[in-house]
């Protein structure tokens, strides 16, 4: 569709744009919402980009500013299956869109109804010029349940440009002792001043906020229904729900929204960045973790800071990713009383964290997460690779 729209506008967006502001303003608040009216016209100096434009923005586009003629069904109706004009073939991807996908609880169909959904929109696709060989490739990916449970398995087979970004040497220590000066300032809250002396930690707020607003509202609505189901299902004995994807398909949106979402349940949540050697840390990342949890949980806090009190608070910076995993969570959480509620950790991007710690990091998630008491669940995103795998 945007191939479409740039043959009948191919010169500069932000000039077309402008020059049909009045003809959009018309439709703001009726047609087009805020958060599309901020992706045509941005605050200087951003810009316009197309590649930011969903299905819905783009069929406003194309019916009201590049002179295409509604099909002969109308737009809101499925055109005659021998109508191939372009207008046409435009519609049903909308409304493909809007039924198969846009609207729908769940995403479970049955073999011949995915086969034949498939068929159905894969001939306009081509049509408008996508290339059939691509749209054989996506059909013979893998995808589904079966992907949850080797994921770990394939943490270590990450693709090269991954693993190349991810080979930087980086002085976490350093930046640990640096961002230690930063929190010498005492908390009115009692028992706090120990926890920031020897805790380190860290705010995702700014990185909520910035991935919510990319957030298309009525989207996805089945990814949170299931978290939702799974953290509030009392059999359950799973503690981690993991959503997988390829690069790019909105898990960190995912992340950031049911941290908005669930906020009364979320006790804390951690942003995974390979290029901050803080944020990546899985050292940092448990300390920051420890002291959130100590927020919503007095009991815990109270067990903490009487083991930190003494001369162990000292040395966390000398311990492995296990020993503070059990310092810091395991042990003064299995010597408090159950409080009576959930508490879901969010974990976006795991797979970015530090290279030279990564194989650790995913021994301490298979293999110890499950050690801390069950009404601390985990909710991790975690990038979906080319790789293949017999597991």
């Amino acid at each position: 569709m945007r191939k479409v729209f740039q043959r009948t506008h191919s010169g500069n967006l932000q000039v077309v744009l402008s020059s049909v502001k009045g003809i959009l303003s018309k439709l703001k608040g009726r047609i087009i919402n805020q958060k599309q009216w901020d992706k045509l016209y941005p605050t200087p100096p951003e810009k316009p980009d197309i590649n930011e434009f969903d299905i819905t923005l783009l069929c406003v586009l194309l019916r009201n500013i590049c002179g295409l003629s509604p099909p002969s069904s109308g737009w809101d109706k499925m055109p005659n299956v021998s109508d191939h004009t372009d207008v046409a073939d435009i519609n049903r991807i909308k409304l493909f869109r809007n039924e198969r996908f846009g609207r729908i609880s769940r995403t479970a169909v049955t073999m011949a109804d995915f086969k034949k959904f498939w068929v159905e929109i894969s001939a306009p696709l081509v049509r408008l010029g996508i290339d059939q060989k691509e749209i054989d490739r996506l059909e013979n990916e893998e995808c589904g349940e079966e992907e949850v449970s080797r994921v770990l398995k394939e943490w270590d087979e990450c693709n090269d440009k991954i693993m190349n970004a991810l080979k930087e040497k980086r002085d976490v220590f350093k930046n640990i002792e640096d961002s230690v000066k930063v929190l010498t300032q005492k908390s009115t809250a009692s028992g706090f001043d120990v926890l920031n002396r020897f805790l380190l930690r860290c705010d995702f707020q700014a990185e909520i906020n910035i991935y919510d607003a990319k957030f298309t509202e009525g989207t996805r609505e089945w990814v949170f229904q299931q978290v939702l189901n799974w953290f509030n299902d009392d059999t359950s004995r799973n503690c981690v729900f993991i959503i997988t994807g390829l690069a790019g398909m909105g898990k960190s949106i995912i992340a950031a929204v049911i941290c908005k979402r669930f906020a009364q349940h979320v006790g804390a949540c951690h942003f995974f960045q390979y290029n901050n050697n803080q944020y990546n840390s899985p050292k940092f990342f448990l300390q920051s973790l420890a002291w959130h949890l100590c927020k919503v949980l007095p009991t815990y806090k109270e067990a903490l800071v009487e083991k930190l009190s003494g001369n162990l608070g000292k040395s966390l910076n000398d311990k492995n990713i296990e020993g503070l995993f059990s310092i810091l969570l395991k042990e003064p959480l299995c010597h408090i009383e159950d409080p009576g509620k959930r508490i879901m950790i969010v974990l976006d991007a795991v797979d970015e964290s530090e290279y030279n710690g990564r194989q650790d990091f995913a021994n301490l998630i298979v293999s110890h997460l499950h050690k801390l008491p069950s009404y601390i669940r985990f909710v991790i995103t975690i990038i979906k690779t080319n790789s293949r795998s017999s597991g």
